[in-house]
């Protein structure tokens, strides 16, 4: 019964970070071979910029709403009606499971909250949080200024990559035993998309590298929250507690 579903799990995982990390890796030789197809323009810097900062916005808001901008409404949705079906058994035989944010209290996501200020927050999208407020604030920097950045832009952009990179891996890479380790991967993560822009803006300067990094920041960012229910799944689905396996 668990074999499926984590297969299926899996193959989307797989899916969506090889898409994700194919269009990362195409970013390095369009962007160093990109004098040939030079495309400026002088409002060019800070539309980008406006857009990025957008796009900052709308992560900030679906780290703090995180259970109203995706399908994880659905999830808890399932997950107390399961409960109601089964609390006595829940309660008595198990410890009752209730929901803290939008991750159940069960130990299994020890790795995925922390407490501050008396609550549990989740550190994914915490981390996405802190990571968009520093990028939209540096974001206001690229906006205003010209070549702040020109001298060190080579190493801004590899270092977007790695951001980027162990963001969108960090399942697949980390074991994932504490949720400071969690909180900082989605970070960098953020900030890697803020640097790889600054990078391409200083080293290409290119319209259209420019609306393919920003699209691709989009589709970075819903497979982020794509693989973070992902793994809430297979989190729930490898559980030994019968009464919670909902998502089978």
């Amino acid at each position: 019964m668990n074999r499926l579903p984590r297969t299926r799990c899996n193959i989307l995982s797989l899916y969506f970070i090889s898409v994700s990390l194919v269009g990362l890796f195409l970013l390095a030789p369009l962007t160093f071979s990109v004098p040939t197809l030079k495309l400026c323009f002088s409002w060019q810097k800070p539309v980008v910029a406006l857009i990025f900062g957008l796009i900052c916005l709308l992560g900030i808001i679906a780290g703090v709403y995180p259970s109203k901008c995706s399908q994880m409404l659905h999830f808890q949705k399932n997950f107390h009606s399961m409960n109601t079906h089964n609390a006595e058994r829940v309660s008595v035989g198990e410890g009752a499971i209730t929901f803290e944010g939008h991750h159940p209290n069960c130990g299994n996501f020890s790795a995925h909250v922390f407490q501050f200020g008396g609550k549990m927050h989740c550190a994914g999208c915490t981390g996405l949080v802190m990571g968009a407020i520093v990028s939209l604030c540096g974001t206001l920097v690229l906006f205003f200024a010209e070549s702040l950045f020109r001298e060190i832009g080579i190493v801004l952009f590899w270092l977007g990559f790695l951001g980027v990179a162990l963001g969108l891996l960090q399942y697949n890479l980390f074991h994932l035993c504490r949720s400071s380790i969690h909180l900082f991967l989605n970070v960098i993560f953020v900030l890697g998309a803020f640097l790889l822009l600054v990078g391409i803006e200083e080293l290409a300067s290119n319209l259209v590298l420019d609306v393919y990094l920003l699209t691709l920041t989009l589709y970075w960012i819903l497979t982020r929250m794509l693989l973070s229910q992902l793994e809430h799944r297979k989190i729930c689905v490898a559980c030994g507690l019968e009464s919670c396996r909902f998502l089978e």
